[in-house]
């Protein structure tokens, strides 16, 4: 006997369908007659979408282009910035040199005054 509803062969005279569980009481049918059922085609199973990369018009890479060279430019400028006052302040400590105070000074030591 066959399924009506989804057509699948069921064994004997069972009370549901095994692939589809519709009640057998609903789609009365003697076994010996036959009966003539559609092509189901089998819907695909919808395929997940493929990651590709998003393409870029032309003016939109020129646009990322500009950004992107704006952002280097900056990054550039501040740097030669604090690069040139790392310099200047290198250049200023050797060239204004604090005075150091020497060895035999007598920063430190008690003297008593001696009236001459």
């Amino acid at each position: 006997m066959y399924c009506l509803k989804c057509g699948k062969k069921t064994q004997g005279e069972q009370i549901f369908c095994e692939s589809c569980l519709a009640v057998m009481d609903q789609y009365p049918v003697k076994s010996d007659t036959p009966i003539h059922l559609p092509n189901r085609t089998t819907s695909p199973i919808p395929k997940k979408p493929a990651h590709r990369k998003r393409t870029i018009s032309p003016e939109e890479q020129i646009q990322n282009l500009k950004h992107t060279n704006r952002r280097l430019t900056s990054i550039i400028l501040v740097l030669i910035v604090a690069l040139g006052i790392c310099i200047g302040a290198l250049a200023f400590q050797l060239l204004n040199p604090q005075p150091q105070p020497e060895a035999n000074s007598s920063s430190g030591k008690n003297y008593t005054y001696a009236p001459d």
